[in-house]
């Protein structure tokens, strides 16, 4: 509304230096009229001053009127608010992975679900940490560069990402020719997961009969 305001007042302003210009030239081609400025002037000698002054002040009116047009055009840029769905931006859970895991970020966050929550997903150089998107809070580590998780822990982290507790079976094998444990769970899926707690692959159960189907990877295991 005050720019509105400001560029109204601008233009009032402008019309009326036209209105009084235009008159001057009016009478300029008027030869009666230009006699009867010239009396008025030899008449009032402060008038043509006056005249001058006026112009002035109404130039400097337009001037400030077009500089708090480009204050508040500033104002309104800077003021502008970056909406964010959630609580926790992608700076604040790129900030918290960093103190969380010692290092630096590699890649942007990515909103991703985990576990049902939805949660930022931040990639380092030696694994993935996940930050709930609402509260902030740590779900997941997987910067763990010297420590070797074991079957148990391979498991809770399969849960924690699936969401169901329904392990039937965890062994140690390869993915990719790359050392990892393998979760299997009661629906036939299978997460794939290595030695530092990284979620390499989640297979989605392909036969909806038994989980028995998952032999054909046994060749790959310790």
């Amino acid at each position: 509304m005050k720019t509105k305001f400001a560029l109204v007042l601008s233009v009032f302003v402008t019309v009326i230096i036209l209105a009084v210009v235009g008159g001057v030239l009016v009478a300029a081609k008027n030869p009666a009229a230009a006699s009867t400025t010239q009396v008025v002037t030899a008449m009032d000698p402060t008038r043509e001053a006056q005249y001058q002054a006026l112009i002035e002040q109404a130039n400097q009116t337009i001037a400030e009127a077009n500089q708090k047009i480009a204050q508040l055009s500033a104002n309104q840029a800077v003021a502008e608010p970056t909406t964010t769905p959630y609580p926790v931006s992608a700076d604040q859970a790129s900030a918290i992975a960093s103190n969380a895991s010692g290092e630096t970020a590699v890649a942007l966050p990515e909103l991703v679900n985990y576990s049902g929550t939805v949660a930022y997903s931040v990639s380092f150089t030696d694994g993935l940490v996940y930050v709930n998107a609402n509260t902030g809070e740590v779900l997941y580590n997987g910067v763990q560069v010297t420590q070797i998780i074991s079957k148990d822990q391979a498991s809770q982290i399969a849960i924690n990402y699936t969401g169901d507790s329904r392990v039937v079976e965890v062994i140690s094998g390869k993915y990719n020719n790359a050392a990892a444990y393998r979760v299997t769970f009661s629906n036939g899926e299978q997460v794939y997961i290595d030695l530092y707690g990284n979620i390499l692959a989640v297979q989605l159960p392909v036969y909806t009969s038994s989980s028995s189907g998952g032999g054909e990877h046994e060749e790959d295991d310790d």
